[in-house]
C-alpha cells in the first residue's frame, strides 16, 4: 500500500497530523458507490448520481466514530514492540509526573483528527487532568523517531481504518493529513528502524 494512501494518525493521532486540512467542503463517496450508474432510460450508461456532500468528519462517524477509530488504532499500534517502545512513560504505573497518560494522548488525537476532518473540535486543547495537548514538533522533539517507524505507524493505522470499512478515498485524505506531520515527528532520517530509549532520570 502506497504511503500516500496510509493514515499516516491519528490519529492517532494521530498522530498525528498537521492542521489546516478541512473536510467541510470536501466531497466524494464514502460508501464505495461508483461514480456512474446505468441510466434508467436505456441508451446512456454513464449517468452520474449526485456526489455525496457529507464531510469527511461525517463519514468518519463524527466525534464518537473518530474516538472509536483512534482507540482501535492505538491498541493495534501498541502490539508492535518497536512502536510501543516510544510509549515508555505511558505504560508506567503511575505515569511519571509531567508525562501524559495514554488516555490523555488519545483525547488529543481525537480532537486533532476531528479538527482536521472539519469537525467542531478545537486543537490544541486541554485534555482531562489539565494536560495541554502540544504541537507535533514539541511532542516528539526528544524521541528521535526514525522515518521507518513513522511509516510503520501509518501502515498500521491505515490497515485499521481499512478493516473498519473506511473508504479508500477517505483513508487517502486522512493519510495525506498525517503524512504532512512527518517533518514534525521524524528527527532521525538516517535509520529506517529504531526504538526510543528514555532519557536517564526521567
Amino acid at each position: 500500500m502506497k504511503t500516500r494512501i496510509l493514515m499516516g494518525a491519528t490519529a492517532l493521532a494521530a498522530v498525528v497530523m498537521a492542521t489546516g486540512c478541512s473536510g467541510s467542503s470536501d466531497s466524494g463517496s464514502g460508501n464505495g458507490t461508483p461514480s456512474s450508474a446505468p441510466s434508467s432510460t436505456g441508451g446512456d450508461t454513464t449517468t452520474t448520481p449526485p456526489a455525496d456532500q457529507s464531510s469527511l468528519y461525517d463519514r468518519l462517524g463524527k466525534h464518537d466514530g473518530i474516538a472509536k477509530a483512534v482507540g482501535a488504532i492505538v491498541a493495534e499500534e501498541l502490539k508492535d514492540p518497536e512502536i510501543a517502545s516510544y510509549f515508555f512513560f505511558q505504560v508506567q504505573t503511575p505515569v511519571p509526573a509531567g508525562h501524559p497518560t495514554a488516555g490523555q494522548i488519545e483525547e488529543c488525537l481525537v480532537a486533532q483528527l476531528g479538527n482536521a476532518a472539519g469537525g467542531p473540535e478545537t486543537y490544541p486543547m486541554t485534555a482531562s487532568g489539565g494536560f495541554q495537548c502540544r504541537g507535533m514538533t514539541a511532542a516528539h522533539a526528544k524521541l528521535g523517531i526514525p522515518d521507518g517507524v513513522f511509516t510503520k505507524f501509518l501502515t498500521i493505522a491505515a490497515g485499521v481504518l481499512k478493516s473498519a470499512g473506511v473508504a479508500d478515498a477517505d483513508i487517502e485524505k486522512v493519510g495525506g493529513v498525517l503524512e504532512g506531520a512527518r517533518v514534525q515527528v521524524v528527527q532521525d532520517h538516517t535509520r529506517q528502524t529504531g526504538s526510543f530509549v528514555p532519557p536517564t532520570g526521567q
